[in-house]
């Protein structure tokens, strides 16, 4: 019997991860990830380039330092 139990709970468990695997694509995951990182850097003072290809993100740039008084504040954990 817990054999039993087990094979379906296995079962459900496979069956409900991908159910959610193709109603999340990846397309969308990719553009909430691109939507996060570009929120994050678009008050650097210098100015950096974002740039998200999968799950993958590259950014370049000058970075803001904390010795900066111009820096943004959300990143440094100033809020």
């Amino acid at each position: 019997m817990r054999k039993l139990v087990g094979g379906l709970v296995l079962a459900g468990g496979v069956g409900l991860v991908g159910a959610y695997g193709t109603m999340r694509t990846s397309f969308e995951m990719e553009n909430d990830i691109r939507a996060r990182a570009l929120s994050a850097t678009e008050t650097a003072i210098h100015g950096v380039q974002t740039r998200v290809e999968g799950r993958d993100i590259s950014v370049s740039g000058i970075a803001d330092t904390e010795a900066d008084p111009r820096g943004n504040p959300r990143i440094f954990g100033r809020c």
